[in-house]
């Protein structure tokens, strides 16, 4: 009887050795071991084979691949870092191209305005009188008189100093430029 104990328990201690963990020291059990046990004392064979489940413990304190070397997580960590990098300059010119849009559409919202309140302004900007004689006035390369039409402005009136247009209702003066 005394030999079967020993056997029992000898055969449980090497079957079933500690794993320790790294989780401050505890003890883990390995992994599916069959124990096997001693049988009946009566006949000194062996009844069953009995299989225990043990769990081992795994709980390191990184989340760091051990099979990689600290040069290969410098440079995984120099990507992610180029990576997020370029996503925010990607997210900043996109916000620039947003406000460029709008200051756009504000801009051109403002001329529709003006071009509302006053037709004649683009116009008047685009004549250049370069001299009046008599009842002839000097534009560009040509001479225009009272009637003609330019850039869709009429001429109503040429006085010594200044020519009076009409366009789409508005009236405007342009003055020779001293």
């Amino acid at each position: 009887m005394r030999k079967i104990s020993f056997l029992l328990i000898g055969a449980v201690i090497l079957c079933a050795p500690a794993v320790f963990a790294q989780d401050n020291g505890q003890v883990a059990q390995p992994s599916e071991k069959k124990v096997a046990l001693a049988g009946n004392k009566d006949n000194g064979k062996q009844d069953a084979e009995k299989t225990t489940t043990q769990r081992v413990v795994f709980n390191p304190k990184t989340d760091r691949d051990p099979t990689l070397s600290p040069d290969d997580i410098a440079k995984i960590e120099a990507r992610r870092k180029a990576a997020e990098a370029a996503a925010e300059a990607e997210r900043l010119r996109k916000l620039e191209e947003e406000r460029l849009r709008a200051e756009e559409a504000e801009r051109l919202r403002q001329l529709e305005l003006l071009r509302q309140r006053d037709p004649a302004r683009e116009v008047r900007n685009k004549i250049r009188i370069g001299g009046i004689i008599d009842k002839e006035v000097f534009i560009g390369d040509k001479i225009y008189t009272t009637g003609n039409s330019i850039y869709g402005a009429r001429i109503v009136e040429v006085r010594p100093e200044e020519v009076v247009f009409s366009y789409k209702g508005h009236t405007f003066i342009k003055r020779i430029p001293l």
